[in-house]
Order: C-alpha cells, then sequence, then structure tokens
C-alpha cells in the first residue's frame, strides 16, 4: 500500500470508530435544554408527523429540517462524504435517551465543513426506516410516538482534521450538539 491509501484507510478506520462511539443506544439525561440557549442545534417544530408505510416492508418516514448555528467564540467543523453526516435521531426512553435512527451514509471524507463563529447551516435529517426483523436497512428502532432530539458529531479545532487519530479529542461538549427536544405522532 502507498502513503495515500494508508492515509485514507486510515481516515475512514478514524470515521468508523467515532461513528460507533456517537450510536451508543443509550446515555444518561444530562439535564439539558436548549431554552437555556447554549445548544448548536435547532430544529424548526415542536411537532412532526411520521407517515407509516408499507411496501412489502413495513417501516417510516417524515423529515427533519434544522439549522446547526456556531454559538462559540472559535471556529467548529464537522465532517462527512460531500456533505455533513446526519445527524443521531434519538428518542426518550424514561430517564434515558436511546438511538431511534441513524442514517445509512457513505464512507468518504471530504475537506471539513467548517463553521465561524455565529454562521448557520441549514440541513435536513431524512428519517425513512424499516422496523425491526425485517432484515432491511435503516432500521427504525423505536416505537414511533414520543419525545426525540438530535445528536451531532462536531469538532471543536479544524486544524485536527489533518490527525485523524484525534477527531474525538476534539468533539464538543454533548450539550453544544444536542438539540431541542421535539414530538413525533404518528399520521
Amino acid at each position: 500500500m502507498n502513503r495515500f491509501s494508508l492515509f485514507i484507510f486510515a481516515c475512514l478506520f478514524y470515521l468508523i470508530l467515532a461513528s460507533c462511539a456517537e450510536l451508543s443506544t443509550k446515555e444518561m439525561d444530562l439535564s439539558f435544554t436548549t431554552e437555556e440557549g447554549r445548544g448548536m442545534l435547532q430544529t424548526d417544530a415542536e411537532l412532526y408527523q411520521a407517515e407509516l408505510f408499507q411496501n412489502g416492508r413495513q417501516g417510516m418516514r417524515f423529515d427533519i429540517p434544522y439549522t446547526v448555528t456556531n454559538t462559540t467564540e472559535i471556529a467548529v467543523y464537522m465532517i462527512g462524504c460531500r456533505q455533513p453526516s446526519a445527524p443521531v435521531l434519538q428518542k426518550r426512553d424514561g430517564e434515558e435517551w436511546v438511538t431511534a435512527f441513524s442514517a445509512v451514509e457513505q464512507h468518504c471524507l471530504s475537506p471539513p465543513f467548517i463553521l465561524e463563529p455565529g454562521e448557520q447551516r441549514r440541513d435536513t435529517l431524512q428519517v425513512y426506516g424499516f422496523f425491526p426483523g425485517q432484515n432491511i436497512y435503516p432500521e427504525f428502532l423505536t416505537d414511533v410516538e414520543g419525545t426525540y432530539r438530535l445528536k451531532k458529531r462536531i469538532y471543536s479545532d479544524p486544524d485536527t482534521f489533518e490527525n485523524s487519530g484525534e477527531w474525538s479529542n476534539h468533539k464538543l461538549d454533548p450539550e453544544l450538539r444536542i438539540s431541542n427536544t421535539f414530538q413525533v405522532k404518528k399520521k
């Protein structure tokens, strides 16, 4: 393998490791609310309507438009393949948050997507998942109705992009990377 191939392999390896760490199925509630104005993620609504479908397989779909605003005093960045990676959709389960949906994405690495202090980036999480047990992905892992939030990987120092082994050390605090809460109901 030449140096470039090794570099690409290492980048993909660390991207996968970072993704796996983000997909932890349960987390403790950090008593965080974006109403305090600390978070960077904000959805455009407090209620989303999920459309159930059956096309040989059963699942659900809906879109969640959101905005990432750099509320810090430093440049931050996101990684992904031609666009920043999608956030993970988490659902409240008692006092814990569990992963409900994680988008299937290409595993390539584009240059970092940098947000300077005060800058915003709008995007949409397209939730299209199949219910478990059908041997098809992506899966929607929880009951549909409930309280949800988004969690996104956002890093604090764009200079660390070149040293992919350091990415997880520069992930912003969770309270900055978690959205407001919102409801999802069946149509």
